[in-house]
């Protein structure tokens, strides 16, 4: 109905360019990719720049892997309207993405004014000044994946302020203490009331110049505060994570039905743990070794990674969890990946343990599943 009135429109008004983009939403909707797509580029020539059918069109060519060009409808949206919030965090993705750190985590910044929760006030935010006699509060943002990957950093901002306060998830709060005894830690129930400065955790990325993947390696950094027994059978341990958070708005790319996911599973010889959480990890019935009642946090989870030889996880916070104790980990991510992963490379510069399996555009998980399970004896020594 919408589609017919917005048809309407565009007959009543051909340069009207919002009815064209409306229309182009219409399509989007119903499935019809060719008519949202020549929707969005009427919205344009009727408006140079339009912000919205710009944007749309980007993020149809970021779903084609084509960053070039969704790079350069992006910079044409920006030339017309320089401080539209979903545009710049859009070419933040794609300059990230491309490994153009600099611009990139300048972009980054306008995630505040899309769906990025702001915990603090813009007036004590802490934009580069000298800070050596302050106390600075660092405080999560986002996933606890993110919280682990930007831990690492702490211990180089600290050389710059008076006093640091990390406020980070309660899950994580265990081990990070364990692993940064030189931080004050605290849950965000714990946060102080009192500070000179705030700084979310990933501004660090611009906050401390990071526009080189040299200043991303690092040595392992977690260390588990506690150890794990695990059934002993005299053969290779593997740990497998299938799914991540079902609220993640990526999720329908990032996590990999167990139906399809448990043909790496189909191998003699090794002891595969469920390292999987939540409402997933039963879905493999009976067909893991089970650890679900042994996992309370992620120092739980912590210690029974550091017993593994290796760990198999789809894109979610156990991929930097075993990345960042320095165990070899597969991590298998959509074809369209999260920027830190970056695109053409089965390496990253985040973990240098770990190895990266992508999604195809064209057959989805199936050759990359193909290929984990075509490997692992090899890893495993078992061929």
């Amino acid at each position: 109905e919408a589609q017919a009135c917005f048809e309407q429109a565009t007959k009543l008004d051909p340069n009207h360019a919002d009815s064209h983009y409306n229309l182009g939403l219409c399509h989007q909707a119903n499935g019809d990719d060719a008519a949202a797509k020549e929707a969005y580029e009427t919205a344009l020539k009727q408006e140079q720049g339009h912000r919205f059918a710009g944007n749309n069109l980007a993020n149809r060519h970021m779903g084609r892997l084509q960053l070039d060009q969704a790079k350069a409808q992006l910079d044409s949206v920006i030339e017309q309207h320089p401080d539209h919030p979903p545009t710049r965090r859009n070419r933040a993705q794609v300059l990230l993405l491309q490994g153009d750190f600099g611009r990139g985590w300048s972009d980054f910044s306008f995630r505040f004014h899309t769906d990025t929760r702001q915990q603090y006030s813009a007036d004590t935010l802490w934009r580069g000044e000298p800070i050596h006699d302050k106390h600075l509060l660092v405080h999560f943002e986002q996933g606890l994946g993110d919280t682990i990957m930007f831990s690492r950093f702490l211990p180089q901002l600290k050389k710059r302020c008076g006093k640091l306060t990390f406020s980070c998830q309660k899950p994580l709060a265990s081990i990070l203490k364990k692993s940064f005894p030189q931080l004050e830690i605290v849950t965000e129930a714990e946060a102080p009331d009192s500070f000179d400065f705030h700084l979310p955790l990933l501004n660090l990325g611009e906050r401390l110049s990071l526009n080189s993947e040299s200043q991303f390696h690092s040595e392992p950094y977690l260390n588990p505060d506690k150890r794990a027994v695990l059934p002993e059978n005299g053969q290779p341990k593997v740990g497998l994570v299938w799914a991540g958070n079902p609220n993640h708005k990526s999720d329908g790319s990032r996590s990999i039905p167990w139906e399809q996911f448990k043909t790496i599973v189909k191998i003699q010889g090794v002891d595969f743990f469920n390292l999987q959480v939540g409402p997933r990890a039963l879905d493999c019935g009976d067909e893991l070794i089970p650890l679900q009642n042994r996992i309370a946090d992620f120092s739980d989870t912590a210690a029974i990674i550091n017993e593994l030889d290796l760990v198999i996880t789809v894109d979610t916070a156990v991929a930097h969890l075993a990345g960042a104790l320095g165990k070899p980990t597969w991590i298998l991510i959509a074809a369209l990946p999260d920027w830190r992963w970056m695109m053409d490379r089965s390496d990253t510069p985040w973990y240098s343990t770990a190895k990266l399996y992508r999604a195809s555009t064209e057959t989805g998980w199936s050759a990359t599943l193909a290929e984990v399970k075509n490997q692992l004896p090899r890893q495993l020594g078992l061929s």
